[in-house]
């Protein structure tokens, strides 16, 4: 995969991330200037197999994203779970992991 195509395919899901902040619902309050990003990035080995497993070596140079917010049941609070989420992609496909 060459540069450039990475950095397309990046755009690209940043536009997807943005867009999906965007929707009214499934935002529960507006990203702090503290809120961390997500880091979505391009995989250059092998894509992870889809088995609910997170020990694919795509992963291990992906950093997780945490501290989200609950809307139910008491809307804005912190999360009662802690859940990090991963993010990535390929020429092909974006991939979301979390555990």
């Amino acid at each position: 995969m060459t540069p450039g195509h990475c950095r397309r395919l990046r755009a690209w899901a940043v536009v997807i991330a943005l867009g999906i902040g965007f929707v009214p619902g499934l935002s529960a309050q507006e990203p702090s200037p503290s809120t961390r990003r997500l880091n979505v990035s391009c995989i250059v080995v092998p894509p992870p197999k889809i088995d609910g497993l997170i020990d694919d070596a795509c992963w291990t140079g992906v950093q997780p994203v945490s501290g989200f917010y609950q809307y139910d049941p008491v809307n804005g609070a912190r999360a009662s779970e802690e859940t990090p989420v991963w993010a990535a992609f390929d020429q092909d496909n974006l991939y979301f992991a979390s555990s």
